[in-house]
C-alpha cells in the first residue's frame, strides 16, 4: 500500500498523512467518519460535507486512484476544519477502467452507505449529486491530470 500511495505522487494530507510502522501497519489523522458526522449536524452542513466527498472524489482521480469500495459514508472522514479524507485507502483503486465500469453501473447508488442515510432530503441529495459530478466525463477530465504533468 505505501508503495502504491508514493508510486502515485499523490499528497498524503488527501488520505490522513499516514506514517507507517511497517508495510500494511500505520497511523492516521484523527477525523469522524462521514456516517457519524452526518448524525450530529444539520442538513446545511451535510450537504457540505457530502460535497467535500465528491471534491476529494475528483481531486483523487486527478492522482489515477479512487475508492475501489464506494462506501462514502464508512471509508472517508471529515477533518476538523471540515475537509473530508480517505480513511481506508486500503480499498483503492489505480484502474480507471474499473472506475469507468463502476459509474456505469451506479455502483455508488447501490451501497448501503448511501442509501442507509436516513434523512430522505439528504439521500435525495446526494443521489443527485452523484449523478451530475461522478460521470463518465468528469473521470476522463480529471483522470492522471495531476500525475501527467
Amino acid at each position: 500500500v505505501k508503495e502504491l500511495i508514493k508510486n502515485q505522487s499523490i499528497p498524503v494530507a488527501l488520505i490522513g498523512n499516514p506514517k507507517f510502522q511497517s508495510r500494511f501497519n500505520y497511523t492516521q489523522d484523527k477525523v469522524t467518519p462521514i456516517r457519524d458526522y452526518l448524525k450530529t449536524h444539520n442538513l446545511r452542513q451535510n450537504k457540505k460535507i457530502l460535497k467535500n466527498y465528491v471534491l476529494l472524489e475528483h481531486t483523487l482521480w486527478q492522482y489515477g486512484i479512487s475508492d475501489d469500495a464506494r462506501k462514502p459514508t464508512v471509508n472517508n472522514g471529515v477533518t476538523k476544519d471540515g475537509s473530508v479524507i480517505l480513511m481506508d485507502f486500503g480499498e483503492c483503486t489505480f484502474k480507471k477502467r474499473k472506475v469507468a465500469t463502476d459509474i456505469k453501473n451506479n455502483n455508488w447508488l447501490s451501497k448501503y452507505s448511501l442509501r442507509g442515510l436516513v434523512d430522505q432530503r439528504l439521500r435525495d441529495f446526494m443521489f443527485s449529486l452523484v449523478a451530475k459530478e461522478i460521470t463518465l466525463e468528469k473521470l476522463n477530465h480529471f483522470w492522471n491530470i495531476k500525475r501527467n504533468t
